[in-house]
């Protein structure tokens, strides 16, 4: 149960790592690039790690290409962060990081990835983690977020 809690906390921060790219900015149109996306509000989806997997949840707030982050897996916040995200390119997707912690389980964690999207409503969130355990375990997996839920404070 506690390696599944541990794996859990990381699936939890990857799914920040997705919500990182919760910059608002200037909406522009789609497939125009440039503008900052706004993935304010709550992602679900999924974790597959080496160690576990399951479900998570990620709620985000930000200020434009600045934002934090909390990872809630079975109804627990298992770890928070901040994280900061690129401008949307030409294929309306931009990249972005996130790195945070768990106490009292997650000692570190940090993801990069991409999410996908026209900037005012980003629909989907993929990215690469790697999390540190209180007790040396490492984890390393893929977090997808198909499902966003925004609350519109973004910010500018």
């Amino acid at each position: 149960m506690r390696r599944m809690l541990r794996v859990t906390g990381a699936t939890a921060l990857l799914t920040g790592l997705a919500v990182w790219v919760a910059a608002p900015g200037q909406a522009a149109p789609s497939g125009t690039g440039g503008c900052v996306p706004d993935v304010s509000g709550f992602w679900e989806g999924v974790f597959n790690g080496q160690v576990d997997s399951g479900e998570v949840t990620l709620n985000i707030t930000q200020d434009h290409r600045r934002f934090h982050w909390v990872a809630n897996a079975n109804g627990v916040i298992i770890a928070q962060g901040d994280g900061t995200i690129a401008s949307m390119g030409n294929d309306d997707s931009a990249q972005g990081s996130i790195q945070g912690e768990g106490p009292p389980l997650l000692k570190k964690v940090s993801a990069h990835g991409t999410v996908q999207g026209p900037c005012t409503f980003p629909t989907h969130a993929l990215f690469d983690f790697t999390a540190i355990y209180v007790d040396g375990t490492h984890d390393a997996g893929t977090v997808d977020l198909p499902v966003h839920i925004p609350t519109g404070d973004g910010g500018t």
